[in-house]
């Protein structure tokens, strides 16, 4: 493999690196009754608007390291969410099984 040159224009030992992530570790895990709790506990900037009646029974838990968070949230009412993750970061949304009337 001496041969194959990634980055022709950088030393050879440049070629073998190794990213290295920490242990994830957890972050969060916390029972909510107010949405803007929930929020200001997970770093964002968000706005949810409640669409039904009744009280709020949420809860979020967090792991993660310095490379990456995965947060799974749990709400017991419909809601409409608007809002960024913080600077620099990329946020992918995966419904979980069992829900119904996701659109």
């Amino acid at each position: 493999m001496g041969n194959i040159k990634n980055f022709p224009d950088r030393p050879e030992k440049a070629c073998w690196s190794i990213m290295i992530f920490s242990s994830p570790q957890l972050l969060l895990d916390q029972s909510f009754m107010d949405v803007g709790h929930l929020g200001r506990a997970v770093g964002w900037d968000w706005d949810f608007r409640q669409l039904d009646s009744g009280k709020l029974a949420a809860r979020a838990t967090a792991i993660g390291n310095h490379n990456v968070q995965v947060i799974k949230f749990q709400l017991n009412r419909g809601f409409h969410q608007l809002g960024c993750a913080p600077d620099g970061l990329l946020t992918f949304g995966v419904v979980g099984p069992g829900i119904q009337g996701f659109k």
